[in-house]
């Protein structure tokens, strides 16, 4: 059994914006064989969101997140599927739009979508295998520079957490076994 704890990131920043990442990686077992992301879901609260957001808002960042999931374990040679099933499943706990959504644009009469805010993410995944979580992940990322980016989309905020949480949790898996001919 190896341990790995890593702990909060840095505050990390550019000269366009600053924002404070924290992943936290808690490893009771080497995952072996290949990962497959498994299910994404929301917390209760993000759930609760939807209404205001726009159910179609919560599959939109569903499919964002599973994107950069797969791209980033392909890219490590985790990413597949294997006899010995490992799946790594993720919760979205709470994400934030740069921009109203079309429904919150649709339910207030005085909501524009130009108008930009900080936005971000919160996600927890647990590592499965055999039914037995071998490893979890937290992480958390929020923009604090309003820079009114005209580029800004409604979910760009939250897209940079969820690339930066794939390729974290890519990286803290460490290196793909090779596979057993």
């Amino acid at each position: 059994m190896r341990s790995l704890i890593l702990g909060s990131i840095l505050v990390f920043s550019t000269a366009q914006a600053s924002a404070v990442q924290d992943f936290r990686s808690d490893f009771r077992s080497q995952a072996i064989g290949s990962i497959e992301v498994g299910q994404i879901s929301f917390s209760e609260s993000m759930r609760a969101k939807a209404d205001i957001l726009g159910r179609s808002e919560l599959a939109r960042l569903s499919s964002y997140l599973r994107e950069d999931l797969e791209r980033a374990l392909m890219q490590s040679s985790w990413l597949g599927i294997s006899a010995d099933e490992t799946h790594l499943n993720v919760v979205i706990l709470d994400a934030t739009p740069n921009r109203p959504t079309m429904n919150q644009v649709n339910q207030s009469g005085g909501t524009h979508n130009r108008e930009a805010v900080t936005g971000g993410a919160s996600l927890s995944a647990t590592l499965v295998r055999g039914g037995e979580e071998i490893a979890n992940f937290t992480y958390s990322w929020q923009n604090d520079a309003l820079d009114q980016n005209a580029s800004y989309g409604i979910w760009t905020d939250a897209r940079t957490t969820f690339d930066r949480f794939a390729n974290s949790i890519a990286d803290g898996l460490g290196t793909a076994p090779m596979p057993i001919s």
